[in-house]
């Protein structure tokens, strides 16, 4: 209910993709959220897909404007599940290239550029090196999605429409719910219909890291890559 409750509060309703744990994490350091809530988080019971509805007019994941899904993951109670700290194997695949591990339990792996029809998502789930993973985020450059936590957020969760970029092996219908395996493939590939990616000028960039110290002269840090795009964090006790 707390979930529900922050989907429908104001600007939250924009929210694209929350995770939800009861536990108080610092929710500023995302790895250690992530890694809270994927320790917890099983796919079968705690993963909820809404499709086919109100989506921010920003958003520019689907082909319709205003029209979308949002996906709520929950991490509650006690630990389940053991994370990945490495690649169990090397990608077989030629069509996959450079593998990374954002955080334990999170893979990120380079794939060709998506094409309507494409079967990547389903060749990654048979790769050896993704089943050890809870979590695979299929990318289009994985040095630009790992560089730091605020790339990786504005790679992954502004580049995914839930219903559509979610994968799993096995599914199951259960009292209406779909229920997913493990591990989830999130598609966070440039799709053609998205605009092209923002490039600050060379000029804008020294411009503003010459300003920055002058404006916030209180030791506040410039951020790093991109800000973070339609994804919630919430600590509910």
């Amino acid at each position: 209910m707390a979930a529900m409750r922050i989907l429908g509060e104001g600007q939250l309703s924009l929210t694209k993709f929350l995770l939800v744990t009861d536990a108080r994490l610092p929710l500023q350091d995302f790895r250690r959220l992530l890694v809270h809530v994927l320790e917890r988080a099983d796919f079968a019971s705690d993963l909820y897909v809404f499709s086919n509805v109100a989506q921010d007019t920003l958003d520019y994941t689907t082909r319709t404007v205003n029209e979308g899904s949002k996906a709520i993951l929950m991490g509650l109670g006690d630990k389940r599940y053991e994370l990945a700290t490495q690649p169990a194997a090397d990608l077989k695949n030629a069509k996959f290239g450079r593998q990374k591990v954002f955080a334990p339990g999170v893979l990120v792996v380079d794939g060709p550029p998506w094409h309507d029809g494409d079967s990547s998502q389903q060749e990654l789930l048979e790769e050896e090196a993704a089943r050890a993973f809870r979590l695979v985020c299929l990318v289009d450059d994985v040095e630009d999605c790992t560089r730091d936590e605020a790339s990786f957020l504005w790679t992954v969760f502004t580049r995914i429409e839930p219903a559509s970029d979610i994968h799993a092996s096995e599914s199951s219908l259960r009292r209406f719910h779909v229920s997913l395996s493990s591990p989830l493939v999130l598609d966070c590939r440039i799709k053609p219909w998205y605009p092209p990616v923002l490039e600050p000028l060379p000029e804008t960039i020294k411009r503003v890291d010459a300003l920055w110290p002058k404006i916030f002269a209180g030791g506040h840090r410039l951020p790093s890559g991109s800000e973070s795009g339609s994804v919630s964090l919430s600590a509910e006790s």
